[in-house]
């Protein structure tokens, strides 16, 4: 109901439905729910606009294994949009985000082939493990810490969001494939 509500389909265009209906779907953990919340947080749709609420959006979508939210949050570890660059747990979803058939994942780990490169290459020092590592996680394991592992930094956030603005679409919003 929430898409149809965003997109005005067979009722009256409203943000603010739209939010009410994904925050239902998102509490019952819902991940394309979930990742919407992210989109319109994001762009201060029908709420204020709160890259960090965008981000722990993404970040439980990516964790119901929503594929566009793994990738959105992949890229968000990776730059280090909430502090310093987590690379390595920041390709772990966005090659999963790939893996599971995001484009723009696997456009992301083709154009940085180089720079993917050297990440794995790095030998493993305290200062590059993961946050799914110093949590006690298995880093094998391939999934997201439910611990926010980075410090707030709204200056690189407010810089950074535009980037990340650019290339965010709502579920509502794709073209039909």
């Amino acid at each position: 109901l929430g898409v149809l509500y965003l997109d005005g389909r067979g009722v009256e265009r409203n943000a603010e439905q739209a939010r009410s209906w994904f925050l239902r779907a998102a509490q019952k953990n819902h991940p394309e729910a979930q990742y919407n919340l992210g989109h319109m947080s994001l762009s201060g749709m029908a709420v204020e606009k709160d890259m960090d609420a965008a981000l722990e959006w993404w970040r439980r979508s990516a964790e119901g294994g929503y594929a566009q939210a793994q990738f959105n949050y992949g890229r968000a570890l990776y730059l280090g949009i909430r502090g310093e660059p987590d690379m390595v747990a920041g390709l772990v979803l966005i090659r999963r985000a790939a893996t599971n058939g995001d484009a723009r994942a696997q456009q992301f780990l083709d154009e940085n082939k180089a720079e993917v490169a050297a990440v794995d290459d790095r030998p493993p020092v305290l200062d590059s493990v993961s946050p799914l590592a110093i949590s006690g996680a298995d880093p094998t394991d391939n999934t997201v810490s439910t611990e926010k592992r980075h410090t707030d930094d709204r200056v690189i956030s407010q810089i950074k969001e535009t980037t990340l603005a650019e290339t965010e679409t709502p579920v509502s919003r794709r073209a039909p494939q």
